[in-house]
């Protein structure tokens, strides 16, 4: 939000690049699937991601993933159970509006990071220290868990 007369310092938007959006629901998605997030969960937290105002339907979730109305309920359903959207009603509509939770999921993603950050950092020093020998640790281990440690 912006004071009064105050410009975004982005300057004018720019178009939506509908491909681009496509692509980020599908690999973003994908991802959130990777990393435990229940079925079609993750690509309608990606899909709310790329909307301006973070904000859809069910019928328009349904409609951009091309997935039926009771697999939207469930998506959306365990994105407000876990605090990453909220319902909303606007005046004089009938419709339950998804949108995004203020930044709580950045937060609940950022914890979740910094575990993993702080499980490989802990994989790591545990393989150099178990150091010689076996087919699970060792020297094997040590630069696999390197290699895992670069990467994130």
């Amino acid at each position: 939000m912006h004071a009064e007369g105050e410009q975004d310092s982005a300057g004018p938007s720019e178009p939506r690049d509908e491909q681009g959006i496509s692509e980020f629901v599908s690999h973003f998605g994908g991802l959130m699937a990777a990393s435990g997030m229940p079925g079609l969960t993750g690509y309608v937290f990606a899909l709310l991601l790329a909307q301006p105002d973070a904000e859809l339907t069910a019928q328009q979730i349904g409609q951009a993933l091309n997935v039926s109305p009771a697999a939207v309920s469930g998506a959306t359903k365990y994105l407000a159970d876990i605090g990453f959207t909220r319902r909303l009603r606007r005046p004089g509509s009938r419709r339950v509006v998804h949108a995004l939770s203020s930044d709580d999921w950045y937060d609940a993603l950022l914890g979740r990071s910094n575990v993993i950050e702080g499980s490989k950092r802990l994989f790591l020093e545990g393989s150099r220290a178990a150091g010689g020998g076996g087919d699970a640790g060792g020297p094997q281990a040590v630069a696999q868990c390197q290699v895992v440690h670069q990467a994130g």
